[in-house]
């Protein structure tokens, strides 16, 4: 709250449970702190089940019968990232299932921004980067809202692959534990080089691996 000039909220009881603590900070009471909900349209565009953010059971955002009726007060904008490396015409059939769902919230004098979230491979050939601004534009009119998106991915895609490493092991009651390190970079393919074969899993979540594995 400190530093942020937006926080999206994954769920109605998220955004409830730290409802009076951001709506009483001063920098929200101010306006520099604007608060948003992440809604998920419940459209699937990709091809991969498991990056499916729309999948049934999905956690990752709101569904249109829990948004009707909520208390949304204090909320000024909405967030939906349900795209993967894809193309402005998935964007276009996504946007329907938003406008149908979520249009009403959108035309609420409250909202004044909409995040169409990632996945938009604006650099990839062919990419119909007109059809983008089109929808960006019919979206601002339609609901005088401003439009952002986040290509991070479409600008670092096939920039490079960080190898990650072990780079000392602790012993704490007898388990080596390694303690990785690789470089920061945004949306890079990760390969990780594993000398610890199942600890991995075990410590770090990551798939189990052998030296110069690249899981996928």
């Amino acid at each position: 709250m400190e530093i942020s000039d937006h926080l999206d909220f994954n769920s109605l009881t998220q955004w409830n449970f730290f409802r009076e603590e951001v709506t009483g900070h001063p920098r929200f009471l101010s306006g520099e702190l604007k608060c948003g909900l992440r809604i998920n349209p419940k459209f699937s565009t990709g091809h991969t089940p498991l990056y499916d953010p729309c999948a049934p059971g999905s956690r990752l955002g709101v569904t249109p019968e829990l948004v009707q009726g909520a208390d949304l007060s204090g909320i000024s904008g909405l967030h939906f990232h349900t795209l993967c490396e894809q193309s402005a015409e998935d964007l276009a059939d996504t946007l329907k299932a938003v406008e149908q769902y979520f249009g009403s919230i959108l035309s609420r004098p409250e909202i004044s921004w909409l995040n169409m979230g990632g996945g938009h491979w604006i650099t990839k050939p062919g990419y119909n980067r007109e059809l983008l601004a089109e929808l960006v534009r019919g979206i601002r009119f339609r609901y005088g809202v401003d439009v952002w998106l986040e290509p991070g991915e479409a600008v670092a895609i096939h920039s490079g692959a960080p190898h990650a490493g072990c780079w000392m092991f602790f012993l704490p009651r007898g388990w080596n534990t390694p303690f990785w390190t690789f470089p920061l970079l945004p949306t890079c393919r990760t390969r990780w080089k594993c000398p610890t074969g199942r600890m991995c899993s075990r410590f770090w979540r990551i798939p189990p691996c052998g030296p110069g594995s690249s899981p996928p």
